[in-house]
């Protein structure tokens, strides 16, 4: 059982958590807006971040292991 000065302090980090990536979104959504990415959503980087990758000749494996 936890105590409530820890499920305070657990809940804050949640929410801290929930701020912070909803935040952090936003903030990479406006970039690609004013970089003239219209695709929705962020994991149109992650594609891009792949791409990049095979075109620099990084195997597979390397690149399934940090994506």
């Amino acid at each position: 059982m936890i105590d409530g000065t820890l499920q305070s302090v657990l809940d804050n980090i949640e929410n801290f958590n929930n701020t912070l990536r909803v935040e952090l979104y936003s903030v990479i959504s406006n970039k690609m807006k004013k970089s003239g990415i219209n695709k929705k959503g962020l994991h149109i980087l992650r594609h891009t971040f792949v791409r990049d990758l095979v075109s620099k000749n990084i195997n597979l494996q390397g690149i399934s292991s940090v994506t």
